[in-house]
């Protein structure tokens, strides 16, 4: 297969890509990293040709352009399955709805309940056997792609390829695929163990032992130990 003609067949602007948007359309925006940046920007355009279009995501760095361009969400109205710190302050603006879910029954949620108009995600780039991985948002992806009526793919070039499950979406799957310039990735910033913090992880760290599969929640304590 000439996967490659393919992918020049299906590549368009962003601009011509978020024109399947309709109103009263569900829009996934997946999670942190794999936040569709180029094509939030561009669907934000459309603000003012549209009506009722509801956003969903988590755990996104921001900003929010289709969120930070209507702030009386006459247009654009966005949710969330887990609050980032950014998140969480576009919900004290009252801009943010929280929906609360078990994560691991997320993709079944998809599946039998819930309708997704257009999925848009930022991909690592195809390899040559016609692949994109899914990178970060590998594990929930998937399953929401396969749910999606059109599937559009922005290419992040900065993106690392993640292994797991479902970690990869194939070219003939996908409607549209987007390129364009991204800035730096996004990153967490870990602060400083406190002592106390650092203490528990010195008790914890002589226990571990080789072959230990370790799983490393979000806090101090946590992050003194991966240290």
């Amino acid at each position: 297969m000439d996967y490659l003609s393919e992918y020049k067949a299906k590549l368009c602007t962003a601009e011509e890509a978020v024109k399947v948007v309709k109103s009263g359309d569900w829009v996934d925006y997946f999670t942190a990293l794999g936040m569709p940046v180029l094509l939030d920007k561009a669907l934000a355009k459309r603000r003012d040709e549209l009506t009722d279009v509801k956003i969903r995501g988590n755990l996104m760095f921001g900003p929010i352009e289709c969120v930070e361009c209507d702030p009386e969400r006459e247009h654009f109205t966005y949710n969330s399955w887990h609050c980032s710190a950014y998140e969480r302050k576009l919900a004290d603006r009252g801009l943010c709805y929280y929906i609360p879910m078990i994560f691991r029954n997320l993709v079944p949620y998809y599946r039998h309940f819930l309708e997704v108009n257009v999925a848009m995600i930022c991909v690592a780039p195809m390899d040559e056997h016609g692949y994109f991985n899914l990178s970060t948002s590998t594990g929930i992806a998937k399953g929401i792609l396969d749910k999606a009526d059109i599937v559009i793919l922005e290419v992040n070039e900065k993106l690392p390829r993640v292994h797991g499950f479902d970690e990869v979406i194939h070219i003939s799957e996908a409607d549209m695929v987007v390129e364009g310039e991204h800035g730096p990735l996004s990153a967490l910033n870990l602060p400083t163990p406190s002592e106390a913090e650092t203490k528990i992880a010195e008790h914890i760290v002589p226990y571990i032992k080789n072959g230990s599969a370790l799983q490393l929640g979000i806090g101090g304590t946590p992050n003194a130990v991966g240290k």
